[in-house]
Formats: structure tokens, C-alpha cells, sequence
């Protein structure tokens, strides 16, 4: 395995094109047809290294004007790949563990952002103890940091109308981010 995808550095450098080029998914293996997305971790707390692992997918309509969904998953802990491959991302994982592509899949009509939440969750990581959040105001911050910086790499979509869904303890992530951010 490789190194993580940190793409925040290239950020704060302006090297938009180049982490937009970095962070395009290839194509998955024994996948029928690959479905445009990408993938990478954004530095949301340096002092602790704290990053969080997204997968993005714009809508396959090809509407750069679609709203833009940032998914939250429950738990809170829960990674949010387990709603990408089982309830509405674009592929399923089938029992003999091969990938098929889902036949009714939100990013059909509008951009999605999985993002694992809070630092922790699924591939999401920190370099220090003191790095995990500690409340949901904290959660909150690192999500506006997050957006902060995701809509600096795919500034087409900024301006987009935007919703923030979640599942279960999701929900409670929603309201905080709405608290300290100007959406």
C-alpha cells in the first residue's frame, strides 16, 4: 500500500489542476464502466495531523449545476463507504465480494461528497492522541474545514445549491455544521 493522498499542501500552494489530476480515481478492477470520481484526504487540524479521507462523485448527468450532497453516516464512527457500497452510492459490493454498478444511485441526479467523519472514522486519521474531537462543535469545525478547502479544488460546484444529509447520529453533525458555518 501506498502513501496517504494528503492533497491540503497543494492546496495551500494553489496547485488546483494538479490535486484535482491526483486525487482522479482510476478505474476500479472487475468494474464494468468506470464512473468519473475523486478521492484524497484533507488536512482539517495541522497541528495534529488530523485528515479526513473523501470520496467525491459528480452527478453522472453531466448538470454542473445539480446540488451538491455532502453525506454524513452515523454512529457517530460509522465510515462513510458503508452507505457509498449499501444503500446509494454508485456501486454494490455483492456477496462473492464483486463490484457492481448501483441501478438507482443519488450522484444519477446530483453530486455527492462521502466524507468518513469524525477524524477516526474509516480512513479518516490523526497524528496525535489529542487530534480526535472531543465534542460535536469540534466535529463541526473540522467538516467547514473540510468544505473549506474541497470547494477551493472544485470551485465549479461552490456555488451550487448544497444539503447536508445524514443517517442517525449524521443528523446531529448537520446541525452543528450549520451552526458554524455560512451555508
Amino acid at each position: 500500500a501506498g502513501q496517504p493522498l494528503i492533497l491540503t499542501p497543494y492546496i495551500e500552494n494553489g496547485q488546483i489542476e494538479q490535486v484535482r489530476s491526483l486525487s482522479k480515481v482510476g478505474r476500479l478492477p472487475r468494474v464494468p464502466r468506470n464512473i468519473p470520481s475523486y478521492s484524497g484526504y484533507i488536512t482539517v487540524n495541522k497541528t495534529h495531523n488530523s485528515n479526513m479521507f473523501f470520496w467525491f462523485f459528480p452527478a453522472m448527468n453531466n448538470n454542473t449545476k445539480a446540488p451538491v450532497i455532502l453525506w454524513l453516516e452515523g454512529g457517530p464512527g460509522a465510515s462513510d463507504l458503508l452507505s457509498l457500497f449499501v444503500l446509494h452510492g454508485p456501486y454494490i459490493v455483492l456477496e462473492d465480494r464483486s463490484i457492481e454498478l448501483r441501478k438507482y444511485t443519488w450522484i444519477k441526479e446530483f453530486h455527492v461528497i462521502y466524507v468518513d467523519n469524525p477524524v477516526g472514522t474509516g480512513f479518516s486519521f490523526t497524528g496525535s492522541e489529542d487530534g480526535y474531537v472531543t465534542n460535536q462543535d469540534e466535529v463541526a469545525e473540522d467538516l467547514y474545514e473540510f468544505l473549506q478547502q474541497f470547494f477551493q479544488v472544485y470551485y465549479e460546484y461552490s456555488q451550487n445549491d448544497f444539503y447536508i444529509i445524514g443517517e442517525s447520529y449524521g443528523g446531529n453533525f448537520r446541525n452543528q455544521i450549520l451552526n458554524v458555518s455560512a451555508f
